[in-house]
């Protein structure tokens, strides 16, 4: 078991994603220190140096244990294009502890697990946004759920940039990742955007769909959608429906009747129900307050989490578990819809509700 005194010292590989995590370090108070950052040496990371007052590292041989206990590797992993995941490894060698943003090839996952056992470190996925509030909501109501009521299908929808966590939301959903049996439907419309599987997902009957479309030039940007995930059960649907927006519940509707007459009138609990109530725990936000504030805030639980394990080695090896899991069932996925489709992404208005009112 490692111990540290506070706080740990981080140095943050990139700073495109990378800035998420620097405003959620300095939520952190006194658990982590921003030491360092690592770029390519781009103006936007000299900035972002001279903001937080730390080093700008260019080259990794310049990287020292002694000047750091962890780092976060926000930069675009070997499965997707990048260089993350060989600067993970680099990393972990020194004994430097790793949490590296999603997603990442199951056999780099095992590589780097190793590299890290024989450096005396630990290496952590960060799914991200199973940590982001309204998620979390969508996790907790639907453990609650599934012990007043009986699961009786999933219907689930992401962009294939962040079916890795999608993954994990509804592992954490549904209490456990195993176990996953989807295969393709061939029969959708070739037009349609996104592919169609169909399945059980931990016995429960399961359609998934997954807009497999990417723009080279513009990856971060062609997503109809993060997430929309309804959990049906025999007392009604919860509904996320977006991991940025609102949690939904939707009792499911019922009309007693006796002697063949239906009872829509009579004084009775369910005609008292609401069609759909939100959730407390989440609200309307604005996209400036979700890069501010929601997703720094989901940053500092990754964070947290992520201590712990550094420090004990059941919570290591649960979270190494749970990575691994997902990892397979993402490459078994990805394997299924195939390459994602080259497209262009569409100039846009930015339209609000009001827009179209009239």
């Amino acid at each position: 078991m490692n111990t540290y005194e506070k706080p740990l010292k981080v140095l943050v590989c990139g700073t495109n994603f990378g800035r998420v995590y620097l405003k959620g370090l300095e939520r952190c108070g006194d658990k982590f220190k921003i030491a360092g950052i690592f770029s390519h040496g781009s103006t936007q990371s000299k900035q972002e140096a001279e903001k937080y007052g730390v080093p700008l590292i260019t080259d990794l041989n310049e990287v020292s244990k002694k000047d750091f206990d962890m780092a976060c590797v926000v930069i675009r992993s070997t499965a997707v294009g990048g260089k993350g995941t060989e600067i993970a490894g680099a990393l972990l060698e020194k004994g430097i502890h790793v949490i590296q943003e999603h997603p990442v090839h199951y056999n780099d996952i095992v590589k780097l697990l190793k590299v890290a056992k024989e450096n005396n470190c630990v290496y952590q996925v960060n799914s991200f946004y199973p940590n982001v509030k309204n998620v979390q909501e969508f996790i907790v109501k639907s453990n609650k759920l599934l012990k007043k009521s009986r699961p009786t299908y999933i219907d689930a929808t992401c962009s294939t940039q962040v079916l890795f966590p999608m993954i994990s939301i509804l592992g954490k959903a549904l209490s456990g990742f195993h176990t996953w049996k989807l295969q393709t439907i061939d029969s959708v419309n070739s037009k349609f955007p996104f592919k169609v599987l169909s399945g059980e997902i931990r016995g429960i009957p399961a359609i998934v769909k997954i807009q497999n479309q990417l723009d080279p030039k513009d990856p971060d940007n062609n997503g109809f959608l993060l997430h929309r995930i309804v959990l049906g059960t025999t007392e009604g649907s919860l509904c996320l429906d977006n991991s940025n927006g609102l949690v939904i519940w939707n009792p499911q509707m019922y009309v007693p009747h006796a002697e063949g007459v239906l009872d829509m009138y009579g004084n009775n609990s369910y005609v008292e129900l609401p069609v759909s109530e939100v959730a407390d725990g989440v609200r309307n936000t604005t996209y400036a307050e979700v890069y501010k504030e929601l997703w720094p805030e989901g940053i500092v639980c990754a964070l947290n989490d992520f201590a712990r394990a550094i420090t004990d080695n059941s919570q290591k090896n649960i979270m190494a578990q749970q990575m691994l899991t997902i990892s397979e069932i993402w490459k078994d996925l990805s394997e299924k819809i195939g390459s994602p489709q080259l497209i262009v992404t569409p100039e846009r208005n930015g339209i609000r509700l009001a827009d179209i009112a009239e």
